[in-house]
């Protein structure tokens, strides 16, 4: 009676042979998804590798897409997860690393297991005792190794999403600094201070960047979106000055910064209104054209690289501290992104959450909320206003000057009992 055929997606034996070098060849026999019977090999340094080698190898091969079922372990999951993020459409280099990232870290705790021994209490133990050694890891990882799950859910290869059974380790609310007014107006001016009695050997800090924190302060934008403003963006001479917000930068495969055609999320493209903080900050550097070369070039006129600006700041900081802490600012809290949250904090307790979310861009007040916004220290004075004129009180009955004298219903005193 002849052997059944294997199922589609499916391995047969797999032996493994010894080669004269002392390393080792895994051979198998593997039925793609269209029915195609291979029978690829790899080599390893260990028995263990050499099949590990040769299922992550031929888990890709099938013609319409990357495949892995039950049997497949976590280390080829990832490959194949990351594998499908590129097929579906170019990826910021950025967001490419930070997915390449996460996948190692979950394949560092989970990559030998097949996913038919992936049990919820079995991955509830391991991330619960990495949590003990670095809660944050331990959510990248139940995060990252959630989504995997779930499309290998989604083709199949496994029946139930065994993290969806458990949430990710909890983290303590992290304190959300801002500046108060005062504080932020004075930054700039703190900058040019630094900038005129800095006597370090050296090229100068660029003194651009004095004016980049009155802009960053005035719109909340990320540094990223400011270096990628161009001339044709802004409109700064008509009646209500506005910047419309396209683009960011971000960093390419050698760190050079790329003009990706989006904010951080395309839906977060819009015009913004300038005040006039904004408008005094850009105007020295706006030729009033139409042309799309940057507003802060660097000194060959291309795109000038975040993390020069942030590295200048942190020098700023951490050279001009005691200043700035006489000035009651947190010298080491001094980012771009500072900014971006006390102009969030700012707006917020003056016209309200709402106002905060659109001015940022975001697609939830909660995450205005959570990461972005300090609550007033004082709070209620117009709803107080509001309560005094909708119950009108008499300042008598308020003022505290003693006992008040009661009345009966014609008019004389009553006697206190």
């Amino acid at each position: 009676m002849p052997r059944p055929r294997l199922e589609p997606g499916t391995w047969g034996v797999i032996s493994i042979t010894t080669l004269p070098g002392g390393r080792y060849q895994a051979r198998g026999h593997f039925r793609e998804l269209d029915g195609r019977d291979r029978r690829p090999s790899a080599i390893g340094d260990t028995p263990e590798a050499a099949e590990a080698a040769l299922r992550a190898r031929t888990a890709f091969l099938t013609r319409e897409d990357a495949y892995v079922s039950d049997h497949s372990t976590v280390d080829e999951l990832a490959l194949w997860w990351l594998d499908r993020k590129r097929s579906l459409g170019p990826l910021a280099a950025g967001t490419l690393e930070n997915y390449t990232t996460d996948a190692k870290h979950v394949v560092e705790h989970f990559g030998q297991l097949r996913l038919s021994e992936l049990t919820s209490a079995r991955c509830e133990t391991i991330i619960r005792t990495l949590a003990k050694r670095d809660a944050p890891l331990a959510r990248r990882v139940h995060k990252t190794l959630k989504a995997m799950l779930a499309d290998a859910v989604r083709i199949d290869a496994r029946k139930t999403n065994p993290l969806a059974a458990f949430a990710a380790p909890r983290l303590p609310k992290p304190e959300i600094y801002t500046l108060a007014p005062e504080q932020a107006a004075i930054l700039s001016g703190a900058y040019r201070e630094w900038l005129s009695k800095r006597d370090k050997p050296g090229p100068i800090p660029d003194p651009r960047v004095a004016d980049m924190l009155d802009a960053l302060l005035a719109v909340g934008l990320r540094i990223g979106e400011l270096l990628a403003v161009r001339h044709c963006d802004l409109r700064l001479d008509d009646a209500t000055p506005t910047l419309r917000l396209t683009a960011t930068l971000t960093d390419g495969k050698k760190g050079e910064p790329v003009w990706q055609p989006h904010p951080k999320a395309a839906r977060q493209q819009r015009t913004i209104v300038l005040p006039a903080l904004a408008v005094t900050a850009l105007r020295p550097y706006v030729d009033g054209s139409a042309s799309r070369s940057p507003v802060f070039p660097n000194r060959r006129g291309g795109w000038t690289r975040p993390g020069n600006v942030r590295r200048i700041l942190r020098n700023f900081r951490d050279e001009w501290s005691e200043p700035l802490e006489r000035a009651g600012i947190r010298h080491g809290q001094v980012t771009a992104h500072l900014l971006r949250r006390t102009l969030a904090t700012l707006i917020a307790n003056e016209a309200g959450i709402y106002r905060a979310t659109e001015q940022l861009g975001h697609a939830s007040v909660l995450t205005t909320e959570r990461h972005y916004v300090t609550p007033a220290p004082v709070v209620g004075e117009a709803s107080a206003a509001l309560i005094d004129s909708l119950f009108a009180v008499d300042p008598a009955l308020t003022s505290g000057d003693g006992d008040q004298e009661v009345k009966d219903e014609d008019g004389a005193a009553l006697e206190h009992g």
